[in-house]
């Protein structure tokens, strides 16, 4: 029997800014199990792909294939990604190439678009990420959205809840963990408070 050729998985381009690796591709006739996201337009693909890098050559430009399905997984994993995880993405890349947009036809120019592109950073993607989820829980009680975990691992050196650097926490204490888990930090309570309510369905003692 012919076995058909299962689909060339590409990786998007953003993966080392986030620390998450997900690859994309064409699904084959093989691979029917695999779900395919925008079978049309790809418009998340378009918006993943794009080149938000204001000093690259290729600046605003990204992949799109129109007429095929497109299947998105993590690189660990032959699951396809659901669209409770693709949506804070593709809302995040759009979020922050409109900033560099912005930020280049000001009168900083170049200097302050860099900044801007600076700020497409894995933490920054966990707190979108963890507002989306809530925003999505109030309006879409009891779907799901309180148990998706964000794909991109907490950072040590940030806080979970603003994004603040170590040595931006003012004071001289530094960012505190949590007591019970010790696996996210917080640069004081408020921001611990704050954080609590989505916090907790991942807060194992």
């Amino acid at each position: 029997m012919l076995k058909l050729p299962g689909p060339e998985w590409q990786p998007l381009p953003y993966n080392s800014k986030l620390g998450v690796e997900i690859l994309y591709a064409a699904p084959t006739t093989s691979e029917s199990p695999l779900s395919t996201i925008e079978t049309e337009t790809n418009t998340t693909l378009e918006t993943l792909t794009l080149d938000c890098n204001p000093r690259s050559p290729s600046f605003g430009n990204s992949e799109r294939t129109s007429s095929r399905g497109v299947a998105f997984k993590f690189a660990d994993d032959n699951k396809a990604m659901s669209k409770s995880v693709l949506e804070p993405l593709v809302i995040f890349i759009n979020e922050r190439f409109a900033a560099i947009k912005t930020a280049l036809a000001g009168p900083a120019g170049m200097v302050q678009a860099t900044k801007e592109y600076e700020r497409l950073t894995s933490q920054a993607f966990r707190v979108l990420f963890k507002k989306h989820r809530a925003d999505q829980e109030r309006m879409y009680p009891g779907k799901g959205w309180k148990a998706i975990e964000c794909p991109v691992a907490p950072s040590m050196s940030n806080c979970e809840t603003c994004g603040k650097a170590e040595d931006e926490v003012a004071g001289g204490n530094g960012l505190q963990q949590c007591g019970r888990c010790k696996k996210v930090r917080y640069c004081g309570r408020d921001c611990q408070a704050e954080d609590w309510k989505a916090h907790k369905p991942f807060c194992p003692k």
